[in-house]
């Protein structure tokens, strides 16, 4: 990749990258930072004023930076995971369905170990997610990576997936709640409702409900 400032009247400038978002005159709007030129947006540009611009020129080997990062966030998913659309090189992977992240930290390391250029960064391990929740992003910082790079972070990732949701497994529970003097029916209707409510959230649920003494023996019996 060719970086710098270049003269609005070089040629070949069609497909560069611009570097830095630039403003038009007369409120024209703007191109912004990562954009590819066209031969309109550079006569837009001259006629704004500019006679320089700084971009980026991929070369041959060169791949853009949302082409990579969508190759590097695909070689880690499973099923379990959904990758965004790539935008200014970022890459989003989320949760397809609740459940405990499971991160092959050893390979995110290796991977994120390859280039400085390229990064992945997830939810820490077994991290309860939902559906939808973003469980990992994925980075590549400048405008263009080798493609050798992103050979070698396929390769570091390949077999098994790096990331995955592992399910919940679904319960039947039953729930105790003792009542002590004093205590009224709303606070027990309270605390029923938040342990039905975390249960739901894990996939399972409260099938039978037995309110009792606050005493071991009623407990125990309870039980």
């Amino acid at each position: 990749m060719r970086f710098g400032a270049v003269d609005i009247e070089a040629p070949g400038l069609e497909g560069a990258i611009l570097a830095h978002t630039l403003r038009l005159k007369n409120r024209g709007g703007a191109f912004k930072k990562g954009a590819c030129l066209t031969a309109n947006d550079i006569a837009r540009l001259r006629a704004s004023g500019y006679r320089e611009i700084t971009v980026a020129v991929l070369e041959p080997g060169d791949v853009h930076e949302d082409e990579a990062a969508l190759a590097l966030a695909t070689s880690v998913t499973h099923p379990s995971t959904a990758v965004s659309e790539p935008s200014t090189g970022r890459c989003n992977l989320h949760a397809v369905h609740a459940g405990l992240l499971q991160v092959d930290r050893e390979r995110i390391d290796a991977a994120n170990a390859i280039s400085e250029s390229m990064t992945i960064a997830t939810l820490p391990e077994h991290a309860l997610v939902q559906p939808g929740t973003m469980i990992a992003t994925v980075k590549v910082i400048p405008f263009s990576v080798p493609e050798s790079a992103v050979e070698a972070w396929r390769k570091m990732v390949a077999g098994e997936p790096a990331l995955r949701v592992a399910p919940l497994a679904e319960f039947n529970a039953g729930l105790v709640l003792t009542e002590l003097p004093g205590v009224s029916q709303a606070l027990l209707e309270r605390a029923s409702r938040a342990q039905r409510a975390r249960l739901t959230m894990l996939g399972s649920r409260v099938q039978h409900e037995i309110r009792c003494e606050h005493s071991r023996l009623a407990v125990a019996r309870a039980i």
